[in-house]
């Protein structure tokens, strides 16, 4: 999108051919950087973790679909507004499988926080990861504040529980950080979430958004562990 309008000529963006035509020169333009797909999904699946009402600013819905489709399932209702999407709960919520897939399929980097809904969501659900090996890393995270997690191979069962307990945990890459956060936000008493540098990595002020909408969530200063 950037290069078309800089001047360039490229057919098939999204599709498995992409064109070039080669042109003299290139002209300066104004462009928007696309949002954070994977940071608004964050927000929109820890709105239906708390029963809704958050609403997630500057998203681009067509890079959802997968995620949305999978919300539907677990009972969320979506709206499009003037501001952004908002997700509100009817009360319940359901299990759902997922498996990760390359784009536009469920993102391998949604698997987590897919994974901390479901633990917290009555029934099983049964989660494949398809796109990245050894990406269970946070499972004996969750299993330490009470989620029912086993998993073999690319393959997680969770089996929802009623509810999770605060606890130390350490946190392995940036999108099971997130996930670990989510947990703490929805468990009974307090958890400490360690190595957060790798938050810092793809998502902005984390804190300050959460706690901005009632959470109860503060930085430690301090050397990293």
């Amino acid at each position: 999108e950037l290069l078309n309008k800089m001047g360039a000529k490229i057919r098939g963006a999204g599709s498995g051919t992409v064109t070039i035509s080669g042109v003299r020169r290139l002209q300066g333009t104004d462009h928007a950087q696309i949002p954070d797909r994977i940071e608004a999904g964050t927000y929109l699946i820890l709105s239906l973790l708390t029963g809704g009402g958050l609403t997630v600013c500057g998203v681009r819905r067509d890079h959802l679909h997968a995620l949305e489709a999978r919300l539907n399932e677990a009972g969320a209702v979506i709206q499009e507004g003037e501001r952004g999407l908002s997700v509100s709960s009817p009360g319940t919520r359901y299990s759902a499988d997922m498996m990760t897939a390359v784009h536009p399929g469920f993102p391998t980097d949604m698997q987590a926080q897919w994974m901390m809904l479901m633990a917290v969501t009555e029934g099983s659900s049964v989660i494949r990861e398809t796109v990245f090996e050894n990406r269970f890393q946070h499972v004996p995270e969750l299993v330490r504040m009470g989620a029912d997690i086993s998993v073999r191979g690319g393959t997680a069962v969770v089996r929802g529980v009623k509810e999770l307990k605060g606890a130390p945990v350490m946190v392995s890459d940036l999108r099971a950080g997130a996930a670990l956060v989510m947990a703490g936000l929805m468990a009974e008493g307090v958890t400490e979430v360690h190595r957060i540098y790798h938050l810092d990595r793809g998502y902005e002020r984390l804190e300050d958004k959460l706690r901005a909408v009632g959470a109860s969530i503060e930085r430690i200063p301090g050397p990293a562990i």
